[in-house]
């Protein structure tokens, strides 16, 4: 899905500023989707999450305080004051909702750190349009039909659809080990039909 998005969305920033995220979303709704289709996902690591939430928290309190009782409870000196913003709300209908991706934490896939701390890779953001192209989805799961999958197994002294061998019985193995090894490979992969609808926003640490 990388690979697919046109390199002119590509940006990247030194200090995260959620009025930069809107400008990019202002670029990719302009011209191109109605006021009530402007709804964006942003996909991100952990880090990227916190860092998110920082942003619009620091926004909101240009607002009003909230004054609801569901952020602090407790008494004393037993208080608790919580709350994280996973959505912004922009103008012109634009709408951000935040969500998670594993991937952007894993550190045998991005290994380079962050120096406030994680992974570089878990502060880029996805923009992702889950809207329509054309009538089709524009992000859309495409695989090989009726034959998406396949499965095959190296059998030791045990194999999967015999684990309690008969003992006596010669058979044959391909391994020493007590027990076998099961390998899966999926056939498929993500089509996007409007790259133009999407975006990243990479942190540049030069």
């Amino acid at each position: 899905i990388l690979q697919q998005i046109s390199p002119s969305n590509i940006h990247y920033y030194n200090t995260f500023d959620i009025d930069v995220v809107s400008d990019i979303l202002m670029s990719l709704s302009v011209g191109k989707l109605p006021e009530d289709a402007r709804r964006f996902v942003l996909g991100t690591g952990e880090y990227g999450m916190r860092q998110f939430h920082k942003a619009v928290e620091t926004k909101a309190v240009t607002f009003a305080p909230n004054r609801t009782e569901n952020r602090i409870t407790g008494s004393g000196f037993d208080m608790k004051y919580s709350g994280q913003f996973k959505k912004y709300g922009f103008i012109n209908g634009i709408e951000i909702e935040l969500v998670h991706i594993p991937f952007l934490d894993d550190p045998s896939l991005n290994p380079t750190p962050h120096p406030d701390g994680g992974l570089l890779s878990s502060y880029e953001y996805l923009i992702l349009d889950f809207g329509t192209s054309a009538g089709k989805p524009n992000i859309q799961k495409v695989q090989v039909k009726n034959n998406h999958e396949i499965m095959r197994y190296i059998p030791g002294l045990r194999d999967p659809f015999s684990p309690y061998n008969n003992q006596t019985k010669p058979s044959m193995t391909v391994s020493k080990v007590d027990g076998y090894e099961v390998m899966k490979a999926y056939i498929g992969g993500i089509k996007v039909h409007n790259p133009m609808r999407m975006a990243r926003l990479i942190p540049n640490l030069s």
